[in-house]
């Protein structure tokens, strides 16, 4: 009895391990029954069929000997659906790997061994997921353990320093200018006019007030620029700061405090 030579021979089945040089493996086996219904004439369509897959994965395979590899994949997935044949699959997961979608391959590695559990790569192919998949881990560790980008605050640090330097020097001199007044009304002299005095020390409590919070703003903007300014010791305007970093104001009448830590 004459065999078809599709029979015989589809492809071969390109083995790659870690090298770029492909090794010739067993021929495929014959093509999956479909369920789809028969076409006019059933003969004609599958040979029809089988023709174009073979054409389609052969230049499936020139295109992986000649490092097209993505070009290899798509060729390598038209040949499968047009014939079914699950050996294709190795070829398949083959280009996937060489493009980095190891996601991909990992998938169609599996699926090769799930349609042949017998198959002669079957070694290999254990081998290959493996090692994929622990680069896969090795990648997602990777990334979670990188830092996130500082922020790019530009010239903002010497801004809120020296804004801020300028703002507490005028609440200081509001405040001076309130002690002063404080001074003047409790030292008034006896026969001294009672309006007088009490505009006086309405004025001091007023200078007073915003004396503390200009500053108080003025410290915690010069605080928060020379913070900024230290973290960011490159110079290239990034900066990343400790989350527990934290700086207190403390103003009152005639004093100021400042505490932080990081």
């Amino acid at each position: 009895m004459r065999r078809s030579p599709l029979s015989c021979a589809l492809t071969t089945v390109l083995m790659v391990s870690i090298g770029p040089v492909p090794m010739v493996a067993r021929a495929q086996a014959a093509p999956q029954t479909s369920d789809a219904p028969p076409a006019s004439n059933p003969s004609a369509a599958t040979s029809d069929d089988e023709r174009v897959a073979r054409e389609l994965f052969e230049q499936g395979r020139d295109a992986y000997t000649e490092g097209r590899f993505e070009d290899a994949r798509e060729l390598f997935e038209r040949s499968y659906e047009r014939s079914g044949r699950p050996e294709l699959l190795y070829n398949i997961a083959q280009a996937a790997e060489r493009t980095r979608d190891d996601e991909h391959a990992l998938e169609t590695y599996r699926a090769f061994l799930e349609a042949l559990p017998d198959a002669p790569e079957r070694d290999f192919v254990e081998a290959r997921i493996v090692f994929l998949s622990e680069r896969q881990r090795d990648r997602a560790a990777a990334a979670s353990a990188q830092p996130s980008p500082g922020l790019d605050l530009g010239p903002a640090p010497v801004a809120l320093l020296a804004g801020g330097g300028a703002v507490a020097v005028g609440g200081a001199a509001l405040l001076a200018v309130a002690l002063r007044g404080r001074n003047q009304v409790e030292g008034a002299s006896e026969g001294s006019s009672y309006a007088r005095v009490r505009r006086r020390g309405e004025r001091a409590r007023g200078l007073g007030y915003a004396g503390q919070v200009a500053l108080g703003l003025g410290v915690a903007a010069a605080v928060t620029g020379a913070v900024l300014f230290a973290l960011d010791g490159d110079g290239d305007g990034a900066v990343t700061a400790p989350a527990s970093a934290r700086v207190t104001v403390g103003v009152g009448l005639g004093h100021v405090s400042v505490s932080g830590s990081f």
